[in-house]
């Protein structure tokens, strides 16, 4: 097993996004609000998620203490001085935009977490920002597992539950599709909407129209 993987994703350094909030319906047609992830940060996960697994497709994710360290490169901007471009060339311009260094990092201990390590409570360490070309992260990672070290009870336990069969999921109640009679179906109560701020409420009220307006259209296809 490799003590130390290195992975280096093209293109100009992302963090993760601020999730957005969207209203959903849950089974019994209570509301709710759900924090999405933004597709930018979902596509920077995958593309990221797929370039580890092609170089490293037979790795056993570790269970130990982990270092990760990442350089993150931004193109150089056109308009700099020379005197500035040569010191982007030679890896001593240093950034300080947007994103910072902790959502670089979320965004790569999310996309690798369950495929490098076990958790990314395991990473510790972090990273820095500069100017170079072309625009990059370069990252590693670094078991810090050593031999003459005993394993932790919480090491053994996700040692332990990387040889575990998977749990069997729980069977879902059948629910009752409505039937095609002419007859109309009841009308639901409200939700109470007590706990949510004016925004939710407003994203909730406007999911329930959509999906009413839909219902509708869908009997009127049917009929």
């Amino acid at each position: 097993m490799p003590e130390r993987v290195t992975i280096t994703m093209p293109g100009e350094p992302r963090g993760w996004g601020r999730p957005t909030p969207v209203a959903r319906l849950r089974g019994d047609g209570t509301p709710f609000v759900m924090m999405v992830t933004q597709d930018e940060t979902r596509a920077a996960k995958k593309k990221l998620l797929q370039l580890f697994r092609a170089k490293y497709p037979h790795h056993r994710k570790w269970t130990g203490p982990v270092m990760m360290r990442f350089t993150a490169v931004f193109e150089t901007p056109a308009t700099f001085s020379k005197a500035l471009k040569e010191a982007a060339a030679r890896g001593k311009l240093y950034c300080v935009r947007k994103p910072d260094t902790d959502n670089i990092a979320k965004l790569i201990k999310d996309a690798l977490n369950g495929v490098v390590y076990a958790d990314d409570q395991q990473v510790m360490g972090g990273g820095v920002k500069r100017y170079g070309s072309p625009a990059r992260v370069e990252i590693e990672f670094e078991s810090l597992e050593s031999p003459d070290v005993p394993a932790t009870p919480g090491q053994r336990r996700a040692e332990r539950a990387l040889t575990a069969p998977p749990p069997v999921e729980a069977t879902r109640p059948l629910v009752s599709k409505p039937t095609k009679s002419g007859s109309q179906a009841p009308e639901k109560a409200p939700p109470d909407l007590t706990g949510f701020n004016d925004r939710q409420q407003d994203l909730i009220i406007r999911a329930l129209a959509r999906d009413a307006a839909a219902q509708v259209r869908r009997q009127k296809g049917g009929g």
